[in-house]
C-alpha cells in the first residue's frame, strides 16, 4: 500500500458496432460492440487491493483496476481529443465516439440507493437501471406475496376446521338426544343445557390445542437448530396463535349444534 507503480493502460476513444450469430442458433444475430483504444504510460499511487472474487471485474485478462472518476475522466477526454474517429479502423464494422456502455455506482445507505434509482429512472427512460435496491424490492414483493398465498391457505384450512367440528359436534349432540331430554325434564334450564355441552366441546379444544402444541415444539427445535432462529420466540409466538385457533375454532363450530339441540323439547326428544 502506498507504493508507485507504473504500468500500461488501455484508454478507449472509439467504437464499433456489429452482429453476430447465435452460437445456438445461426438463424439469429444479436449486436456486439467493442472498443478501440490505445495503449499509454501511467504512473499510480496503490491504495487498495481488491479481492479475487469482486463481482466487477470486466477484464478478461483479470488485470483490471480503479482510479478515482476526474483522474479516469482527464485520461479519457485527452485519448478522445488526440485520436480521430474519421479513420476507419476495422473494415466492415460500423464506429462512432466512445460513450459508456454502463456506470457503476455505490451509495452510502439503501435508502440513499432507493432515491438515486428513482433519480436516473425518471431523468431519461433511455437508461436501464440495475440495483440492489431493485432486488431488495422484487424479494419483498415475492415474500409478501407468499405471505399471502401462505394466509390464503390458512384461512381454508381454519374454515374446513370449522366446517369438519360443526359436523362432529351436531352428530356427537344427536347422540346425546336423550340425555338432554332427561336433564330438560329434572328441571335443568336451556342455558344449563348449553353450558355441559359448551364444556363438553371444550374438550376437543384442548385435544386440538394439545395436538398443534406437540407439532410447534418438533417445528420450533427443528429451525432452532438448522437455522439458528431463537426457540423461546417461535414458542410463545405459535403458543398465543395455537391457544387463538384451537379454543377460538371450537367454539364457533360448536355454537350452532348446541343451539339447535338446547331448543329441543323434552317431551319431543323423549318421544323420539
Amino acid at each position: 500500500m502506498g507504493k508507485q507503480v507504473a504500468f500500461e493502460v488501455y484508454i478507449p476513444y472509439a467504437q464499433y458496432l456489429s452482429e453476430s450469430e447465435l452460437p445456438t442458433n445461426n438463424k439469429k444475430k444479436v449486436a456486439i460492440d467493442g472498443n478501440i483504444y490505445v495503449q499509454q504510460p501511467l504512473a499510480a499511487t496503490i491504495t487498495g487491493v481488491y479481492a479475487s472474487n469482486y463481482p466487477y471485474d470486466r477484464s478478461e485478462q483479470g488485470n483490471a483496476f480503479f482510479m478515482d472518476d476526474a483522474s479516469m475522466t482527464t485520461l479519457l477526454h485527452s485519448a478522445i481529443r488526440a485520436n480521430t474517429t474519421s479513420d476507419q479502423i476495422f473494415q466492415g464494422f460500423k464506429q462512432q465516439p466512445f460513450g459508456y456502455s454502463a456506470l457503476r455506482l455505490q451509495a452510502k445507505s439503501y435508502n440513499d440507493m432507493v432515491s438515486m434509482t428513482k433519480t436516473i429512472k425518471s431523468s431519461s427512460g433511455f437508461y436501464s437501471v440495475s440495483s440492489v435496491a431493485q432486488n431488495v424490492a422484487s424479494l419483498n414483493a415475492t415474500v409478501q406475496k407468499a405471505k399471502n398465498g401462505t394466509r390464503q391457505i390458512a384461512l381454508l384450512f381454519i374454515m374446513a376446521s370449522m366446517i369438519a367440528l360443526t359436523i362432529l359436534f351436531s352428530m356427537n349432540n344427536r347422540q346425546r338426544l336423550r340425555e338432554v331430554g332427561i336433564l330438560k325434564a329434572v328441571g335443568f334450564t336451556t342455558k344449563d343445557v348449553r353450558r355441559i355441552l359448551f364444556w363438553n366441546a371444550m374438550k376437543y379444544g384442548c385435544y386440538c390445542f394439545g395436538g398443534a402444541a406437540l407439532l410447534i415444539v418438533v417445528a420450533a427445535t427443528i429451525m432452532a437448530l438448522r437455522l439458528g432462529v431463537h426457540f423461546i420466540a417461535i414458542i410463545l409466538a405459535a403458543f398465543i396463535t395455537n391457544l387463538a385457533l384451537s379454543f377460538g375454532v371450537t367454539i364457533f363450530a360448536s355454537l350452532w349444534p348446541i343451539r339447535l339441540i338446547s331448543r329441543k323439547d323434552p317431551i319431543d326428544i323423549i318421544k323420539a
